[in-house]
């Protein structure tokens, strides 16, 4: 892959951006930022498609959390992206159950849909993912590879080190951070359960994109080709190996490879400026989903727009919420012949990937001892 490239990803994803209609979801005054992610297919001839897109940079505190799978506790853009992109998986597998023609998928057989060999997805983010990643030296030029320890100061990052970890020392300068540890990202008063989204991006690196449900109907997982950055956002190639590749076992050896490119994103981050208070969610799912459902606004996890006697019901949940998601994964499985009638809640339909959870659970072990387990009681919902 070459830098020719990164630069035709970041602009197809800045583009695609900007075309999506309606202010709310994007900075509307010059103080306001955002951070956005997209995901960006890569077909045979050549061409890149934008599929999935995703804006964002908040989380639900622990108290804020919902248990019957409504609620989306993660709006960081990158996760927005990357669930946007299993509404577009979904509706790929719907074409083939239509006898229509898939961009991604060459074929449906014995319960499985089969990925084309040609095809590859690249992921832009419009600022340093959070987390281990952003513990950047200041001084660092991009491609260079050195040790923190030889570095005068670094960027700091608002995640913090899970219980159990490694703590951050926070000293003076390059011995403020402890790196390659596991972190949350920061809450607004109440803390957040959600993983930084550079141990998201090493995780999706060692098992795929597409999870737990998407397994069990795919014939391999979905990794990440790249990862691609604008120019007006610190940047280190060493800082986001060291994140996502390097904490990984030897056996893991899907990487995505690294690029900064030359185009810069409209809606950077700002010193002193405020991040937008909405989401935008997109997905190339508009035969799927319908037209109107393609493109959502967020807010606090759920649908942006509607009063508090909707905000909390069906209407208000967004097509990307784990229930949204799990009657998805059903409806796709039923017309697949995949057997998940015995399973009653969400936590039975994760269970069922019996392959990817041994196959995570083995790379937890050695590379992420630390990887708190997920509260159950918010996966025991109906479904």
């Amino acid at each position: 892959m070459s830098e020719e490239l990164a630069d035709k990803i970041a602009t197809v994803s800045i583009q695609h951006y900007l075309s999506l209609p309606g202010k709310s979801g994007k900075p509307t005054n010059p103080s306001e930022w955002t951070l956005m992610s997209s995901i960006v297919l890569e077909t045979g001839n050549k061409d890149l498609k934008v599929v999935s897109l995703g804006t964002g940079s908040k989380c639900l505190g622990k108290n804020e959390l919902s248990k019957d799978g409504g609620l989306v506790a993660d709006s960081h853009a990158e996760v927005l992206a990357r669930r946007a992109l299993l509404l577009y998986l979904y509706g790929q597998i719907h074409l083939l159950q239509n006898q229509l023609e898939s961009d991604v998928f060459s074929k449906v057989e014995n319960g499985k849909a089969f990925l084309k060999s040609d095809v590859r997805f690249h992921f832009f983010t419009s600022h340093t993912p959070c987390g281990d990643a952003s513990i950047i030296p200041k001084d660092e030029p991009p491609c260079k590879v050195a040790r923190l320890s030889e570095h005068a100061d670094v960027h700091r990052t608002g995640a913090k080190c899970v219980p159990g970890a490694r703590q951050d020392p926070k000293l003076a300068g390059c011995e403020y951070h402890v790196v390659q540890v596991v972190r949350t990202k920061p809450g607004r008063g109440d803390p957040t359960a959600s993983l930084s989204c550079s141990d998201k991006l090493a995780k999706w690196s060692a098992v795929g994109v597409q999870g737990a449900l998407l397994s069990l109907l795919l014939d391999r997982p979905v990794f990440l080709a790249s990862i691609v950055l604008p120019s007006n956002c610190p940047y280190s190639e060493a800082s986001l190996r060291r994140a996502v590749v390097f904490r990984l076992p030897e056996n893991c050896t899907n990487f995505p490879k690294f690029f900064r490119s030359s185009v810069p994103f409209p809606h950077c981050k700002l010193l002193g400026g405020k991040p937008c208070p909405t989401s935008l969610l997109w997905s190339d799912s508009k035969h799927f989903l319908g037209g109107n459902k393609s493109l959502e606004v967020a807010v606090d996890g759920r649908k942006h727009g509607l009063g508090k006697s909707k905000a909390l019901t069906k209407a208000g949940r967004l097509k990307v919420c784990k229930a949204e998601l799990a009657v998805m994964f059903k409806e796709v499985a039923a017309k697949l012949c995949v057997k998940v009638d015995d399973c009653n809640t969400y936590r039975d339909l994760k269970d069922k990937a019996n392959l990817y959870n041994s196959e995570w659970k083995s790379i937890r072990e050695i590379a992420f001892p630390e990887w708190p387990e997920k509260d159950k009681t918010f996966e025991q919902f109906c479904v």
